[in-house]
Parts: structure tokens; sequence; C-alpha cells
């Protein structure tokens, strides 16, 4: 009988501390496969990109997928990836994801470490659910909800429904659905699409403009003037007040940054709903953000915990201290007692 469920967040190939983080929650490594007796690990997607153990993270999430101890969902950098080698019908030799400086520089990684098996995993990409909704074992008839960036009602319909332009773009069950070749070359080409905006906003986050003339500089350096949103709640008096983003972004934002107003309008939650994709930083102190919403990204490849969330058979509400992490060496945090297990 299954009694629980771990969700982990943005692993961008950091296996150590991906297999630490198993042991840590009770999981054994046989056949080459993680396993536990009773509970299955949901990833959150961002398996791929920055970190210097892809291939060995793609591997365990993989072999855990096709052994039914996991499941694992589609983050922006598996889509990207897919859409840089997706050609473009429209534009003979280039892709749906251009092969400028920019692009080449944040799948450089990728690219070096899956050298030789590189398409193969590609395919498997492909075949990433873009959400999922489980039962919450709890036999209520209640729902857990589970996707990269934002759960956004209106952004399913529009896939799921044909909505966008008439032919519906995803395909697999209704609760995990994955995208079409169709929904590829819609959502990765033309950023005006409909397809588009709502995987944008599925794996990505919704974003507001900053006032006129306002920009800021993320914490990669690029100059930037819109912000994703807490997308769960309403306006808020300052942008700094609404940004969804690290703690140095957000500092980086002027303080008297106002948001236009009835710019934004919350996106209701109905369930339980995880998510990762935010950079979130350790020293905001690793909780939930609402009573049903949890953040699992906490920015592990720059040296932040790689963090999960454990749900338990019979659980009926989130809980702060369900949070479970370890520290980016792992050995050696062990060996301080700074990892924390609940």
């Amino acid at each position: 009988m299954l009694n629980g469920y771990d969700v982990i967040g943005d692993i961008h190939g950091c296996a150590d501390r991906l297999e630490a983080l198993l042991s840590r929650l009770g999981y054994e490594k046989n056949g080459g496969v993680w396993r536990h007796p009773d509970r299955m690990v949901i990833f959150l997607g961002d398996y791929i990109d920055r970190g210097p153990q892809i291939l060995e993270t793609l591997k365990i999430v993989r072999n855990m997928r096709e052994a039914g101890s996991a499941e694992c969902l589609m983050g922006n950098h598996e889509f990207n990836a897919v859409c840089w080698n997706t050609s473009d019908p429209d534009h003979p030799g280039q892709y749906l994801r251009s092969h400028n400086e920019k692009h080449t520089a944040q799948h450089a990684a990728t690219l070096e470490q899956l050298a030789g098996c590189y398409q193969p995993w590609i395919q498997w990409m492909r075949t990433l659910p873009l959400w999922l909704e489980l039962g919450d074992l709890g036999g209520d008839g209640n729902r857990l909800h589970m996707v990269h960036a934002c759960w956004s009602p209106e952004a399913m319909r529009a896939l799921l429904n044909g909505e966008c332009g008439g032919e519906a773009m995803l395909t697999g069950r209704k609760d995990a659905p994955r995208l079409t070749e169709a929904g590829y070359l819609r959502a990765g080409r033309d950023k005006a699409s409909c397809e588009y905006q709502a995987v944008d906003v599925l794996l990505k986050g919704p974003e507001i403009p900053l006032p006129e003339n306002t920009v800021f500089q993320d914490k990669d350096g690029n100059e930037r003037d819109r912000i994703r949103v807490r997308w769960w709640l309403g306006m808020g008096e300052t942008c700094r007040d609404m940004a969804l983003m690290g703690e140095e972004d957000i500092a980086a934002l002027p303080e008297d940054a106002r948001p236009e107003p009835g710019i934004w309008e919350a996106i209701p939650v109905e369930y339980p709903t995880f998510f990762g994709h935010y950079w979130r930083s350790p020293g905001e102190g690793i909780r939930l953000y609402a009573p049903s919403v949890a953040c699992l990204d906490f920015s592990a490849v720059k040296g932040g915990p790689l963090v999960a969330y454990r749900w338990n058979r019979g659980d009926s509400a989130l809980r702060d201290d369900r949070f479970v992490w370890v520290g980016r060496d792992a050995d050696a945090t062990a060996r301080s007692k700074r990892i924390f297990f609940p």
C-alpha cells in the first residue's frame, strides 16, 4: 500500500545530493534503482543544466520512473532542451529555441556531459508531463497538485480543450498530460501564441511589468523590466510585496516601485500545491509560502539545500515540519549535523 509521497524540487545535475536526500528519506538502492517499500517520489522538473552530474541525475530519475517508484514532471529546462533540438519548419536550418550565445551558455553543461547520448535523453524528455494531479491517499476525495512553476487552471484548459487554436496540444492521461509534437511547435516558436503563453505560465510562472522606466539586474546579471509574482496572492502595495524571486533579486528591486493598479488577480489554490523553479533563498527559511502552497526550489546548484516535502497518508494539510533537506556537501553536512530531518 502506498503510504506517502516525497516531493523533490529542482536538482540541476546535483546527483550526489539527490542520493543523499533519497537515503535520508528512507529509500534504498537495489538493482540500480532507488526504492521505498511504501512511498513514491514526485520530481518537479529541472534535472539538467548548470550542475556537474547531469547524466547521473537523469539516470536516477528515469530509472525510478520506469520502476514505478517515482513520477517526474517537465521543468522549463527540459522544455527548452526539447525546443533547442526541434527544427523550426518555417525557418529551415533554425530551431524552436535559437542557438544564440545566451541559450548556448545556459545549455552548455548538458551538451558537454551528455555527449554521445544526448538525443536519446531529449526523446525521453518529450515524454514528461506538464503537471500531475494525485489523490491525497486519505480517501476523502481531496487532491494534490504538482507543477514546475504555476498551477494555472486557465492555462491547462487552453491546452487540454484546444481553446488556443482548435486542436488539443496535449496527449496522455488528463491528470498527467504531455505535449504533442504540434504542441511543441506551437508553444516553442511563437511567443504571441496562446500555446506559448500557457506553457510559459505553467513552467516559468506568470509575470507582471515593472513601472515604466524601472529595471533591475537579476542574480545572473541580466537586466529585467518584469517580475514573477506570488500567483496565489492578489495585489500587493509594492512590487517587492508581489515578487516571487530569491532574496537577492527582490532586494535589487527599487523599494518604491509600485505595480499598476489591478494588473494582477490571484489564482485560487483549491488543494495542496507543490512546485519548484523560483530559486528561493535558504536565508528566508525552509517553510511554506502559504497554508496550501509549498515551493521546493532552494537553489541547490548554487549552494543551497536540496529539499523534499513528505506527504503522508492521512494528512489533511501542509505543515512546516514536513520539509526534509540535505546541504551541498552531503558527507560534510552529515558530519556537522546540519542535515534537518523532522
